[in-house]
């Protein structure tokens, strides 16, 4: 770090404190060249740079400033940036890491734990989150050889991605920390907000800096490797490959520059960041598998470079797609892998509902989102415009939820406008789960790897009169799913159907959870926690149970657990008509 201190590299945009004082443009060009060697050193800088020093002088006080800075940016001391938790990833609404004031001795006692933490093992000063007594979030400084008694920073272990990069957490443990080292303009979620903001600008600079690196080698390669008697280069597969590389990569830093310029001038938003980062991260995955590709064999070899610079952008890129994702249990799977700071794709109906889930998820976790609006209703258009917005992502998990039901239980014959009713249940819990899939494999297939949930009913499982249609819709997703788990499980890929029984959402019109009907967070909390453990799940324990006594009544005396079925339903039935009336 000392020699990348000398160079003038840390900190450089920060004004006075021994620090270079260059542009934004000027510090994402200097990102970009050290990604060209490896996306770790990038790392390394930006943590330094963005997280830890751009914390203290964004949110620190003027003594602060000028007792570390100074040092920061000679690389005389290392800082780390401690955020992101074991059970709430960097979800600073879940912190459980506190901070507890003690007026007599003017120190706070901090305990709790970080994971995924750049630098900690090294770090000297560690950048720590945490929530106060008073519920607010506030930055704290822990100088290691000053308050490191209770403090300890175990280094992660066996990453096959950013290798270069000493990654470790952070352990508390009623850590002393005077209140002189408590970052006096952080409180609340802003602070840390902005620093990952910056990091982020860092980020799309330098994804395309290892992108231009895989493109340099590709090139050369495909100049200096001769088949048929001539050079790959010479082919016009190889030059088109080669062309859509150097276009992607050029638009890419068209982005970087207009948005660095803005942010010279602070006239860039968040959102500018944001989309830059995901778009250059993503192109730059893509052009690096290319190049692998290029090189055949060769592609996986070190020697090469290529493959490294794919593991290492694979760490920034992972999407997860979840359909019907504005309401309920779509939603609550969505939150609880953002929570797992899993990038999503919402698809759902309403534009209005799906700008407003993905804010609220954006701002909560602080992951990627991408948005399409499609109504599954109308499967004439929308399944290529899916597909053509999800080119090119990488895709590890595909949630199918959206799904249709009746207004209410009733009989096959007596439903209002029931053939557009029925239709529209078949496109949705039928079409939407077979097209998402045949969108969704192939590139699972290709990668190896990936998760496909398919979101059916316990309906599926008991008999369900009066509802039908709507039951033999949840059948088929039960045994598409049982049969696409037997076929693509070789290729390392999960295939899980969950039947849920009654969820207190909007579908089921239940408005309070009970412990039959749960809400929708806690009913995805306990189903995630059997993909991978069993292929066909109720995903909650009293569902299960629900399904296990109608089986057993069913076994003993079907003419009872029918009659049973039908009374329900059938109450439920008048009771929907009463309402209709009034």
């Amino acid at each position: 770090m000392t020699e990348i201190g000398e160079l003038g590299v840390l900190g450089c945009t920060i004004q006075g404190y021994n620090c270079a004082g260059v542009s934004n443009v000027a510090y994402g060009l200097l990102t970009r060249e050290v990604e060209k060697v490896d996306s770790s050193y990038r790392s390394a800088v930006s943590v330094q740079s963005s997280l830890a020093m751009g914390a203290i002088y964004m949110y620190g006080s003027e003594e602060q400033k000028q007792q570390y800075l100074p040092a920061m940016a000679k690389g005389e001391l290392i800082g780390c940036f401690g955020l992101t938790e074991p059970n709430h990833g960097s979800d600073i609404g879940g912190m459980e890491t506190r901070g507890k004031y003690d007026s007599a001795s003017k120190t706070y006692t901090l305990n709790g734990s970080k994971t995924w933490i750049t630098n900690s093992p090294l770090a000297d000063l560690l950048i720590v989150w945490g929530r106060c007594e008073n519920g607010k979030v506030r930055g704290f400084i822990v100088n290691r050889k000053e308050h490191g008694h209770g403090l300890s920073t175990p280094k992660i272990e066996g990453k096959f991605s950013l290798r270069a990069s000493t990654t470790g957490m952070i352990l508390l443990d009623n850590v002393k920390v005077p209140e002189d080292h408590l970052l006096p303009k952080a409180e609340g979620m802003s602070g840390p907000f902005g620093c990952l903001n910056n990091a982020r600008y860092g980020i799309a600079w330098g994804a395309l800096g290892a992108a231009e690196s895989c493109l340099g080698v590709a090139r050369q390669y495909t100049l200096e490797r001769h088949q048929f008697n001539r050079p790959l280069a010479q082919t016009q597969l190889m030059q088109k490959k080669l062309a859509d590389m150097v276009t992607e990569i050029a638009l890419g830093l068209i982005g970087c520059y207009q948005v660095g310029r803005l942010k010279d001038q602070n006239l860039h938003t968040p959102e500018m960041i944001s989309l830059l980062k995901r778009n250059n991260a993503g192109k730059a995955l893509e052009i690096a598998r290319i190049a692998r590709d290029m090189l055949g064999g060769n592609g996986i070899q070190d020697e090469y470079h290529v493959i490294r610079h794919v593991m290492n952008l694979e760490a920034v890129n992972t999407y997860e797609v979840v359909t019907g994702a504005t309401d309920g249990i779509g939603k609550a799977y969505a939150e609880a892998l953002a929570k797992k700071k899993l990038n999503v794709v919402l698809i759902s109906r309403t534009q209005s509902k799906l700008e407003d889930v993905a804010t609220s998820i954006t701002q909560k976790f602080n992951v990627e989102t991408k948005i399409i609006a499609a109504d599954f209703t109308n499967v004439a258009e929308i399944y290529h415009n899916i597909d053509k917005q999800l080119h090119g992502l990488d895709i590890g998990v595909l949630i199918n939820n959206v799904g249709m039901s009746y207004p209410y239980p009733e009989y096959f014959l007596e439903l209002k406008n029931k053939d557009e009713i029925y239709d529209n249940i078949i496109k949705c819990n039928i079409f939407s789960v077979t097209n998402m899939c045949k969108i969704v494999l192939p590139g699972m297939a290709e990668r190896k790897r990936g998760v496909i949930v398919n979101i059916s009913s316990t309906a599926a499982l008991i008999p369900s009169p009066l509802l039908s249609i709507y039951a033999a819709s949840k059948s088929f997703v039960e045994k598409f799913s049982e049969d696409l788990s037997t076929e693509y499980s070789r290729q390392n890929i999960t295939v899980q159907c969950v039947l849920p029984g009654y969820v207190a959402t909007n579908m089921s019109k239940i408005k309070s959870a009970t412990w039959m009907a749960p809400a929708p967070a806690k009913y995805v909390e306990e189903a995630l926690s059997t993909i991978g453990v069993r292929e066909k799940t109720t995903g909650y324990f009293p569902h299960t149970l629900l399904v296990g006594v109608i089986h057993f009544l069913d076994s003993i005396s079907p003419r009872l657990s029918r009659w049973i079925i039908v009374r329900t339903m059938t109450n439920i039935r008048s009771r929907a008509l009463r309402r209709q009336i009034h």
